[in-house]
């Protein structure tokens, strides 16, 4: 057991010194605030009693010093007096993606990247009170599936380093494909719905920790 142990804190000891981890801190755009990568709000006193968590993790890791491997996860969620009231109030993604540093570094280097992310929002509630007890007894409930994929160029500059963590400054331009299917149940009738869109996005406040 000690050997393990042992082996664990030396691969770690290994893989800090060697900054081949990267974990990128951007995420959640909220009206005109900065991207957020956690959020937890818990309003009481208030009449609607709102709890509201937002989570994004970025995490790479470095194969070679020219290309990265990566996963993606965010999650969101919004309730309004106990319920998840709106469409969109809650979903989770999970993605994969590559980077390619065109200097041959992990830090001050341009980059490419692609990546492939699937996305799911799923909202149950009753609606409407027909029976006039103020209870809602409508069934309705909307999910939504979704695949985008990106395809982006940036450049990272290293602004220093803290112990074995390296902070840069990593903004990059994003060309988002995305899918949607979509299906919305009204006292058991179904609707579904297929659209796509084409998304263009400059990521200014993004930040990579290497490590």
């Amino acid at each position: 057991m000690k050997k393990i142990i042992y082996g664990l804190v030396a691969l770690l000891s290994v893989s800090a010194f060697a900054q081949r981890s990267m974990v990128s801190l951007y995420g959640f755009n909220s009206g005109d605030t900065l991207d957020r990568s956690f959020q937890f709000v818990n309003a009481h006193g208030t009449s609607d009693n709102v709890k509201q968590s937002d989570l994004a993790f970025n995490y790479a890791y470095a194969i070679t010093d020219m290309f990265q491997l990566g996963v993606q996860y965010k999650s969101h969620e919004l309730k309004t007096g106990g319920d998840i009231a709106e469409f969109g109030d809650k979903s989770s993604e999970i993605g994969l993606f590559g980077i390619y540093n065109l200097a041959n570094r992990l830090t001050n280097t341009p980059y490419l990247y692609v990546g492939y992310t699937m996305a799911k929002t799923d909202d149950a509630d009753d609606l409407f009170d027909t029976d006039g007890d103020g209870v809602g007894d409508t069934d309705y409930s909307l999910e939504a599936n979704e695949g985008r994929w990106n395809i982006g160029f940036g450049y990272r500059w290293s602004m220093g380093s803290l112990g074995s963590m390296n902070f840069n400054f990593s903004p990059s331009f994003d060309l988002e494909f995305a899918k949607l299917e979509t299906e919305a149940s009204l006292t058991g009738t179904k609707v579904k719905s297929d659209s796509s869109t084409t998304a263009v996005t400059l990521n200014i406040v993004k930040f990579d920790v290497l490590f």
